[in-house]
């Protein structure tokens, strides 16, 4: 899904950048600003999220197994789509000649679509986990809980969805022979330009409806359940004012986190959707929308930020998550460390402590 090579079939797009001139000079140059901020955040965030998780035994759990796998897929798109999507800018489709040229188009281009595929699959593992997690604790749902299975399935489902990337891309001559490009070429499975026309559009509109509208609907409809589960909880036994405003602002921070997560996924990624929609279905009118600058390659961006805020979400949004990021920034700029209010010794240091005193008293 990245910008202007997987266009109409024989319509060549420019990309609403391209061209001369201080004006769009200094758009390319925002907009590498802002490509270099998201990556940096997307890097540096998810690779802590993988760390965490990796040396934390005690973050080693299905939920934040799931969360490293969006994160992986957020690490792909900040190491393949960023960079070329910057390189877009300057120096449009063109790619390396021959061979190699043709087997870099082909992994780069379906890297990044392969990350963002596993990124909404994983979103919705994720949202079921949730919601057995808080609606049926007790419940047994070994699909749910094996780790390594929903891996393959988040990963395989994937790579099997977006193969037709490995097909499709490749690098090519353009039209007047004086370059390469890397693009999709739609006469690999027909010569009737109808046809490659009617199945690009089926193809996009399928992935519109399968990883957008469908998966959205399920994290939407998940998360709602929980939040009326959690609005709705009774706290068992005496109920002092204290413990209603404990338990109120509790709830206040779930319900914020989880429309946060959702709004924030849809937001992001519905401007691409349609941008890939218009090309297919409104032609003329996505043709003239391009012809602004900023629209095209501003849709774009949203959506490969979200890769940047999904760590930032869960790293300020988890406490658990908060606090091992803490621990990870003091311990690499040499802080003193601070008590884990999470620690269980910690907690039965405090409540040993509190014991003692009220004895002493």
């Amino acid at each position: 899904m990245a910008a202007n090579n997987t266009s109409v079939p024989d319509m060549e797009n420019s990309t609403s950048l391209s061209g001369q001139g201080p004006d769009v000079h200094g758009a390319k140059v925002w907009m590498t600003l802002a490509y270099t901020v998201i990556f940096i955040f997307g890097f540096f965030g998810n690779s802590c999220i993988i760390y965490i998780v990796a040396t934390r035994a005690r973050m080693k759990t299905t939920f934040n197994f799931l969360i490293v796998n969006m994160a992986i897929g957020d690490l792909l798109v900040s190491i393949f789509i960023m960079p070329f999507e910057v390189k877009f800018l300057y120096t449009g489709l063109t790619w390396l000649p021959g061979g190699f040229g043709s087997v870099t188009c082909k992994f780069v281009k379906f890297s990044g679509v392969l990350s963002i595929a596993a990124t909404i699959i994983t979103l919705v593992f994720i949202s079921l986990d949730r919601y057995f997690a808080i609606l049926h604790p007790f419940a047994d749902v070994p699909v749910i809980r094996n780790t390594k299975l929903i891996t393959s399935v988040i990963w395989i489902s994937s790579w099997l969805y977006f193969s037709l990337y490995l097909v499709l891309f490749d690098s090519v001559p353009s039209a007047d022979g004086s370059s390469w490009q890397c693009k999709m070429i739609w006469s690999y499975l027909s010569s009737d330009h109808m046809k490659q026309f009617e199945i690009a559009r089926a193809y996009f509109m399928t992935t519109f409806v399968v990883l957008y509208l469908f998966a959205l609907a399920i994290i939407a409809t998940l998360y709602i359940l929980i939040g009326r589960r959690l609005w709705s909880r009774v706290i068992p036994g005496v109920s002092t004012a204290s413990q209603k405003r404990q338990n109120e602002s509790s709830k206040r921070k779930v319900l914020r986190m989880l429309i946060i997560v959702v709004t924030i996924f849809a937001l992001c990624w519905l401007p691409s959707h349609i941008m890939h929609l218009m090309n297919y279905f409104f032609t003329p009118t996505y043709i003239a929308l391009i012809s602004h600058q900023y629209v095209e390659s501003s849709f774009y961006f949203l959506s490969h930020a979200n890769s940047a805020i999904n760590p930032c979400l869960y790293i300020f949004l988890n406490q658990r998550f908060n606090l091992e990021f803490r621990k990870l920034t003091r311990s690499l700029f040499c802080l003193p460390s601070k008590e884990d209010p999470l620690d269980p010794q910690s907690v039965y240091q405090k409540s040993t402590e509190g014991s003692m005193l009220m004895k002493t008293v």
